[in-house]
C-alpha cells in the first residue's frame, strides 16, 4: 500500500529511500514473492490507493474542509478512496488471473506496520524490476505517486506497460502526469514528486 496522499502538504523525496528498519522485511517479501514467480515473467497491476481521481474528487468535495481536523479526514479518507481503490484494484487482479496464464502481483492488499510511502514505493519497484514482464495500469494512475512511479520503473527498463488496452510510451505516461499534476496543483495538493516522475519521463522518451 502505498500513502499517496495521507494528508496534504506532506511531501516526499525523490528518489524515494527505504528506511533501515524496513530492509529485512522488503528482503524476505521480495524472497516469498520470488518463490511463486520466474524472473520478468509476472503481470503487475498498478493503480491508486490513496489518491487517484477518486481522491481529487473527495478532497474538493469534502477532504479540503476536514484538512484542520486529522483523525476525520483519515476516517472519511480511508472510508471514500482507499476502501473503493482496494477493492477495485483487487477485483481487477482478480479478473487478469482468470484470463492470464501468468501470475498477477498487485500492491492493494499487502499492508506492513510502520513502512513509509517510500518504502513502499522502494519495495514495489524492485518486484516491477526484477520478477515482471508487464505492467497494467489502473483508471486515475497517473494522479497517483505510486502508480506513475511504478510505471516510470517499468518504462525505464523497456518494459511494456498497458493503459485502457494500449500499450503507452514514455510520452504518453508523461502528458498524462502532467495533465493530471496540473489539476492537482490547483487544487492545492503537493506535486514536487510527479514533476520529477515527468521530467524523468522525458528523458526516457529521448533516449
Amino acid at each position: 500500500m502505498t500513502f499517496d496522499h495521507d494528508q496534504p502538504g506532506e511531501t516526499l523525496r525523490y528518489p524515494p529511500r527505504r528506511t533501515q528498519s524496513a530492509q529485512r522485511e522488503a528482503t524476505l517479501l521480495l524472497a516469498a514473492l520470488s518463490s511463486c514467480t520466474d524472473r520478468h515473467s509476472a503481470t503487475y497491476v498498478a493503480g491508486p490507493i490513496t489518491s487517484g481521481r477518486r481522491f481529487l474528487d473527495w478532497y474538493q468535495a469534502q477532504g479540503a474542509s476536514l484538512t484542520h481536523d486529522r483523525q476525520a479526514y483519515r476516517e472519511a479518507h480511508l472510508s471514500a478512496v482507499i476502501r473503493p481503490n482496494i477493492l477495485y484494484g483487487a477485483s481487477v487482479a482478480a479478473t487478469l488471473r482468470q484470463r492470464k496464464e501468468r501470475v498477477v502481483i498487485e500492491p492493494f492488499s499487502l499492508t506492513v506496520a510502520d513502512w513509509t510511502q517510500a518504502d513502499y514505493l522502494h519495495f514495489w519497484s524492485e518486484v516491477i524490476e526484477q520478477l515482471v514482464a508487464e505492467v497494467y495500469l489502473l483508471d486515475g494512475w497517473s494522479a497517483s505517486v505510486g502508480s506513475s512511479y511504478e510505471c516510470l520503473t517499468a518504462l525505464s527498463i523497456g518494459m511494456p506497460v498497458y493503459c485502457g488496452g494500449h500499450c503507452i510510451t514514455p510520452r504518453d505516461a508523461m502528458v498524462q502526469i502532467d495533465r493530471d499534476r496540473a489539476t492537482l496543483d490547483a487544487a492545492g495538493l503537493e506535486t514536487a514528486f510527479l514533476a520529477r516522475i515527468a521530467k524523468e519521463l522525458t528523458d526516457v522518451a529521448a533516449k
